[in-house]
């Protein structure tokens, strides 16, 4: 008989092995295929790892159930006195909903097009709750908004390439388009399908009232409740808030639906988009029967009650809810929920302790992107939970501040600002030097000393790079905002002024071609003829690039189009003088290829590094539309650190 089986007739049992189940930690995982138990299992994992000995970790089978709709409160193995002694683990799976839609393929939208349906929600928000008297932002705003999402789209599958050449070095393993794409369709499924969403919700609801019958029918005897506390990642944490939301908003049914809110004690969300949630989609969520008795008189420690229309007591929470969120500054999906506290408060709902101070911002993860799911192997960050909600230390003082929450890990913030920079430079490096070793290979120029080549590839790529944020950096943000094209103006001229001291002479002039056999361009700049060209192609770019219709895909055209050009010239000019046999031309093509190819997707990535920088992380995207939510424009961020909505004066 194996283990799991063996759990589950001890649990069925009306006494077990004698432990008393006093608290039930129910988890829900978040977007993506995921494995049944799987959630569950990293939980209990990380809460075996509090305490030394940590526990081992327990295979899928131990915490398996036969089907999605069943429920199974499994027991870790350990010895009475143990903190995990009293405490069950359970989970509510529903990843085989969208897995089915996907498999058809007949109900989804595709993601660059529900991305453009999203941007017309942003714009409609903003036409309906902002006075167009005092409108800033224009239609030409939008729609260079919807190109980039569509951009985005794109840049992320190609992104995946890279991922996948860094998993072949062993340098890490991350799939990053399996994750935006599961996103995107989970979302799109629970947002704008009603009926999925209805089917997601209610097996949380069975989910929950089963346990709790469980427990009552396990623990006749027993004469207090259950505890209950809902840990939740992802989109996960919508569909639970949602069914919490649910159930304080409904009457109680001759089934008892709805009766498990009164169990649920703790509520921890990891990663949560429950705000972009709120602000894009804002009929998914209940707009009355949340108005809790006494709501003025809100205590931490105090009974909430919701009264029906009679004023009699409809439901009665022992306390309030005790809700936790965690989010990384480099997750994509994650952040604060100011929205969800500014929507309690309006709905007068005090079901939920969640203030400003319960609300837990930190970078303790170095790669954008993978730190939405890196929550899992954090323990620090289940300990803050267990410790102050789950189990809480009763010799302790009762003040939130009295354990200490996650922090931030020393110098992780600058390296996952850093990181995807540092890609989008050695992305250029790597273009600069095939193309630079299949020109002089092809020219038969061997005679370079490593430290010309050094300077060479250095000071090239130096340049290239600055084009690249001085033609791409002004066209993704609006072209009023002068702060960032005096940004993208230092960085360029950084670029060009290093380039033209490192740079050898002799190569400035063989880039140069022909343009030095005019006698105008000679007798002008003499001596610095080659660095003057290099000098006027640069700045032409980035130029044509602003003048251009802010289409992300012309001013790409543009850049790679001319970087290719001035090579070609350069080749064909040289080829004749400096070739004293015909070499083979397909490396350089080759090489040439390769060289665009690479530069591309340095494009790609610093567009998506200042993006997730700049929309995403400082929450810019985010503030702009709760600005909108509250009938005002937003005002440029400034440098000073972002502070929650709510943060008292």
């Amino acid at each position: 008989m194996s283990l799991a089986s063996t759990m589950k007739e001890e649990l069925s049992a009306p006494d077990g092995d004698g432990r008393q189940l006093e608290k039930i930690i129910v988890a829900i995982h978040g977007v993506g295929n995921q494995r049944r138990s799987d959630t569950i299992r990293t939980v209990a994992h990380r809460f075996g790892a509090l305490n030394a000995p940590p526990l081992p970790v327990m295979p899928l089978g131990f915490f398996s159930v036969g089907s999605s709709g069943e429920v199974y409160v499994s027991q870790l193995d350990v010895k009475k006195g143990h903190p995990l002694w009293n405490v069950g683990f359970a989970e509510v799976y529903w990843a085989d909903v969208p897995r089915e839609v996907v498999t058809k393929g007949d109900t989804l939208e595709e993601s660059k097009a529900w991305g453009q349906t999203i941007v017309g929600r942003a714009q409609a928000l903003y036409r309906g709750q902002v006075s167009q008297t005092a409108c800033q932002v224009s239609d030409a705003d939008f729609n260079m908004t919807a190109s980039v999402t569509e951009e985005i789209v794109e840049a992320i599958a190609v992104m995946q390439n890279l991922c996948w050449v860094a998993d072949k070095a062993g340098l890490f393993k991350f799939d990053l388009a399996p994750l935006l794409t599961d996103y995107i369709g989970d979302v799109q499924l629970v947002a704008e399908f009603r009926s999925y969403r209805k089917e997601i919700v209610d097996r949380f609801h069975k989910i929950l009232s089963q346990i709790v019958e469980h427990f009552r029918t396990r623990y006749p005897d027993y004469p207090n409740d259950p505890q209950i506390h809902v840990i939740a990642h992802s989109e996960g944490t919508v569909i639970s808030f949602l069914a919490m939301l649910d159930a304080l908003s409904s009457t109680p049914d001759s089934a008892n639906t709805y009766g498990w809110i009164r169990y649920v004690r703790g509520f921890m969300t990891i990663g949560s988009p429950i705000d972009k949630h709120l602000l894009l989609w804002p009929k998914l969520w209940p707009d009355d029967n949340l108005e809790t008795a006494d709501f003025e008189g809100w205590a931490p420690d105090k009974p909430v009650v919701l009264e029906d229309e009679n004023n009699a007591t409809r439901l009665r929470l022992l306390k309030p809810i005790k809700w936790r969120n965690y989010y990384d500054f480099g997750d994509p999906i994650g952040f604060q929920l100011d929205t969800a506290r500014r929507y309690l408060r309006e709905m007068k709902c005090g079901a939920f302790q969640f203030g400003f101070k319960d609300d837990f911002g930190f970078s303790r993860y170095p790669f954008p992107g993978k730190a939405h799911t890196d929550y899992w192997s954090d323990s620090n960050l289940f300990r803050h939970f267990f410790d102050s909600v789950v189990l809480p230390d009763p010799a302790t003082p009762t003040e939130e501040t009295a354990v200490e929450p996650p922090r931030n890990r020393p110098f992780m913030s600058g390296i996952s600002l850093s990181i995807p920079y540092l890609l989008c430079a050695v992305l250029h490096l790597a273009a600069v030097y095939i193309m630079f070793k299949a020109t002089t290979a092809f020219l038969a120029q061997g005679k370079w000393s490593t430290l010309d080549i050094f300077r060479t590839v250095i000071s090239l790529s130096a340049l290239l790079f600055s084009v690249t944020v001085a033609s791409r950096l002004p066209r993704l943000v609006r072209r009023s905002s002068l702060r960032w094209l005096l940004l993208a103006a230092i960085i360029f001229a950084c670029g060009v002024t290093f380039c033209l001291f490192a740079l050898p002479p002799e190569v400035s002039d063989f880039l140069a071609g022909p343009f030095l056999d005019l006698d105008w361009v000679t007798s002008t700049f003499g001596a610095y003829s080659g660095r003057a060209f290099l000098l006027s192609v640069a700045i032409a770019i980035p130029v044509i690039c602003w003048l251009l219709p802010q289409r992300p895909r012309w001013g790409r055209r543009v850049m790679v189009g001319s970087g290719i050009a001035v090579i070609a010239m350069a080749i064909v000019s040289a080829y004749p003088a400096r070739s004293t046999t015909a070499p083979a031309l397909w490396p350089l093509v080759l090489a040439a290829l390769m060289f665009l190819y690479l530069w591309w997707l340095a494009i790609l990535a610093f567009d998506l590094s200042f993006i997730w920088h700049r929309y995403i992380r400082n929450s810019v995207a985010l503030d702009t539309l709760r600005d909108w939510r509250q009938q005002r424009d937003t005002t440029p961020r400034t440098f000073r650190a972002r502070r929650p909505k709510d943060w008292p004066p």
